[in-house]
């Protein structure tokens, strides 16, 4: 979430932020839209098609929308190059998480991770290297 790529010497170097760069989340209210549907929809298409800026982020973007007093949507939209299956297991995992605690209003109980996606990237590309 905190990841970012500046160019150096013509190839993207990751730099990953301060530990306390949150996520952003942005609040838009449908409550009152004739047409909620379409607007969320519109809504959707439009952040899977705006771009992103690798060198300066954020990578992810939340948009949460209202849609009436107890209803709810979570639009979480992530480039590519900073995600894959196993991290968005635990993403799903932790907004769940969060989302448990904040509804029986109590303090998230987030596990340490035990490595970094950077660091398993790392091995990964490390790993596959030496078998060629």
């Amino acid at each position: 979430m905190r990841t970012t790529f500046s160019p150096s010497d013509g190839s993207p170097v990751q730099v990953i932020g301060l530990p306390d760069t949150g996520f952003q989340l942005e609040e838009c209210d449908l409550s009152v839209s004739d047409d909620q549907e379409s607007a969320l929809s519109g809504m959707a298409v439009a952040e899977s098609t705006s771009p992103f800026d690798l060198e300066h982020g954020p990578l992810i973007r939340g948009r949460l929308v209202r849609l009436g007093e107890d209803d709810h949507a979570l639009l979480v939209t992530m480039h590519h190059i900073v995600s894959d299956g196993w991290s968005m297991g635990i993403l799903i995992n932790e907004f769940s998480e969060l989302y448990r605690a904040y509804r029986d209003g109590v303090e998230a109980k987030l596990p340490e991770l035990p490595i970094q996606y950077a660091d398993y990237a790392a091995w990964q590309h490390q790993w596959l290297s030496e078998d060629c």
